[in-house]
């Protein structure tokens, strides 16, 4: 669709157009990052059942890339607060996917108001 002369795009058209896609790659980014957390938050959550079952007196933990021997006591308080900063992480991430949608429909909403069908501000899947 061609725009009318009245449709020309001016410095601050462009802004919200560039501020739009920065949300947007934003919003993908955050979205991977709240996958990843949940899946750590499932991960934690079943090692934490395997060290309530657990019977040795010692377990193998991993931290980083390398297997320490420590306590199981010890082992549930550091899957426990591994879990809560997971959680934490993802509360967060969450949070900023509701801002971030609600700028992005502000934006929307101002450019269609200009611009009407000839402009095409969808999120990227």
């Amino acid at each position: 669709m061609v725009m009318a002369e009245t449709d020309t795009v001016t410095k601050e058209d462009q802004q919200k157009i560039n501020e739009f896609s920065a949300l947007n790659s934003r919003l993908n980014e955050l979205q991977l990052a709240i996958k990843a957390k949940r899946e750590d938050m499932e991960n934690y959550e079943e090692a934490s059942n395997e060290l309530m079952l657990a019977d040795d007196e010692e377990v193998r933990y991993m931290l980083g890339e390398v297997f320490v021997t420590m306590p199981n006591e010890t082992a549930e308080e550091k899957m426990q607060e591994a879990t809560e900063a997971a959680e934490k992480a993802l509360e967060e991430h969450e949070a900023e996917v509701e801002n971030i949608r609600t700028q992005m429909d502000d934006l929307k909403a101002a450019l269609k108001v200009k611009f009407g069908n000839s402009i095409q501000l969808e999120e990227d899947p």
